[in-house]
């Protein structure tokens, strides 16, 4: 990932009252994980496909739409899913605490949706599937 996405993805993480973020392409593959501890990991790998599930649904039944809001009574679940482009097919979900600003949600999850690129300029391409004991955020493991 390039320098100017993992500051968007750092921006979304700095939005007061969000507590996570995962990042998936459509084929439930996760591209980047910074989950709470509160986190089941069990129900974590099922949460791309779920997710997808929903757009599937939806998109059936209804129609199309690219950004879902689920409301809990403490917590919140917001999922933006980017337009069909090369490379550059994926879900972003981000939890966060009741009250969170959607609007400054909305403003970075655009910024980084318009910065991703697992393509970089040596025409290598991104790994099919990432263990979780292979991400890093800020240095560290998640």
């Amino acid at each position: 990932m390039n320098t100017s996405y993992r500051k968007s993805i750092d921006a979304i993480l700095d939005t007061p009252k969000v507590e996570g973020l995962l990042i998936f392409d459509l084929e439930g593959n996760v591209l980047f994980e910074h989950l709470p501890d509160y986190t089941i990991e069990d129900e974590l790998k099922k949460l791309p496909q779920r997710i997808l599930t929903l757009y599937e649904v939806i998109g059936i039944n209804f129609q199309n739409c690219s950004d879902f809001i689920l409301k809990y009574t403490n917590k919140n679940l917001y999922f933006r899913k980017t337009a069909t482009k090369k490379n550059k097919n994926f879900v972003i979900a981000v939890v966060g605490a009741a009250g969170v600003n959607f609007v400054a949600l909305k403003l970075v999850t655009n910024l980084a949706m318009k910065l991703v690129e697992f393509d970089d300029e040596s025409g290598e391409k991104p790994p099919k599937k990432r263990s979780r004991s292979g991400l890093t955020y800020r240095g560290s493991k998640v």
